[in-house]
């Protein structure tokens, strides 16, 4: 199963067929190798500011979108009734396009917000995200305990048209959205009541095959309409092999109107890494009012019981690699000079990298945000340049747990 790439089933008659990528693909690893079974809906919990500010409850959407998805998704939202009306995130390689369409208009006509990320059970090993366990365990019908990962996650292929339902849309700093022309399977993919699958081969003249894409690109372009987006996403999937998979810029996400924002950010995620335990946070941010997108990483370390260590790393255009604006950090009421630890260059034209780091208390890590910008000292000198300001979500579950890691809590 390539990163993504999954052939599209197709639902109901022949006549109604869905357009699939039909490349064969290797098993997927990592986190993704949960994205093997039908798609499954269920409750997550998590401290306040899982899943953003305000936000600790949200509905968790994994795997294959299989043609009888949207069933098993409102009669969820039924039990939880009008109420409790929670964002849905989505982990998934694509899967049957009408029952992309269908899941994605039901969260419009309920006002849902939609996004992506990985859900990951409290009781279940990130490490083995296919473990049979726990896949049952998501199946269970039960509200879990459970952390959200929206950095470099996937939703790829009819993942990208059901998240375009959400009444907004949350594409993270490090989500990843593929998508690639449609063509017809050479096997109608189902699944049986074990969920697993059923490939039988399809038989069809090339004139009906032909009839059948072009309902289906019509059928493509009536939804995005009808969802607000521009055309230009399904001219920018045409021109993808369906054996192929693109992922989307920022820019194009943006431009189609997918998410509309000039910054966006990746919740704090704890990773294990040298020299130890860090909480890490993905932004990417528009440099200047109609600029390219810069991507930046900042992460936290412990140092000892009562300092962090504060590393910023980003993206830097031309005009910054001379005479690099002077920055500091802010944490609560305390500011904090950034020190600069070196720059490289990348491959390509891709532009310069420039590390910046800082040594904060631990009590910094209970601060409501981290701001980043240019020294007042240093701001009358830079001349016409403008000055640089990043405010990023610190108070959140993985900086509490970095500072119980520390061995002192932070509040």
């Amino acid at each position: 199963m390539h990163r993504g790439i999954i052939s599209l089933a197709l639902a109901g008659c022949l006549v109604a067929a869905a357009i699939a990528a039909a490349a064969p693909a290797p098993e997927p690893r990592g986190p993704e190798a949960n994205l093997r079974q039908p798609i499954v809906f269920y409750v997550a919990k998590g401290a306040p500011g899982s899943c953003g500010p305000g936000c600790s409850e949200w509905i968790a959407a994994e795997g294959i979108i299989d043609p009888a998805a949207e069933p098993r998704l409102w009669e969820l939202l039924r039990e939880l009734g009008n109420d409790r009306k929670l964002p849905v995130y989505f982990h998934s390689p694509g899967g049957a396009m009408p029952a992309g369409f269908e899941i994605g208009r039901l969260l419009r006509a309920r006002g849902l917000n939609a996004g992506v990320g990985w859900t990951v059970p409290a009781t279940c090993d990130r490490k083995n995200p296919g473990d049979p366990a726990c896949d049952a365990l998501k199946r269970s019908g039960r509200e879990l305990a459970a952390e959200l990962d929206t950095r470099s996650r996937i939703c790829a292929s009819s993942c990208v048209y059901t998240i375009l339902g959400g009444a907004v849309r949350d594409v993270g700093a490090g989500a990843r959205l593929g998508i690639h022309d449609t063509s017809m399977p050479a096997t109608i993919r189902s699944f049986d009541e074990d969920g697993h699958i059923v490939d039988r081969p399809l038989q069809m003249s090339a004139e009906t095959a032909r009839i059948q894409l072009q309902r289906s690109q019509s059928g493509i372009a009536a939804y995005l309409k009808q969802m607000g987006v521009s055309p230009d996403l399904l001219k920018a999937a045409h021109a993808v092999s369906a054996e192929k998979l693109h992922i989307l810029t920022r820019e194009e996400i943006v431009a189609f109107g997918i998410d509309r924002r000039d910054e966006v950010e990746s919740a704090w995620s704890l990773v294990e890494r040298p020299p130890g335990v860090s909480a890490v946070k993905l932004v990417e941010a528009r440099d200047g009012e109609a600029g390219p997108f810069r991507k930046a990483m900042l992460s936290l370390t412990c140092r000892d019981q009562a300092t962090v260590r504060l590393q910023y790393v980003r993206e830097v255009g031309d005009a910054m690699e001379s005479g690099p604006a002077t920055l500091r950090v802010s944490a609560g009421e305390r500011s904090f000079p950034l020190m600069r630890l070196g720059s490289a260059a990348q491959e390509g034209d891709q532009p310069r990298i420039e590390k910046l780091g800082a040594e904060l208390p631990l009590a910094a890590l209970g601060a409501a945000a981290f701001v980043i910008e240019t020294n007042a000292s240093s701001a009358e000198s830079e001349g016409e340049r403008p000055a640089f300001h990043l405010a990023v979500q610190a108070a959140a579950p993985a900086l509490a747990a970095l500072a119980r890691h520390c061995g002192v809590d932070a509040h």
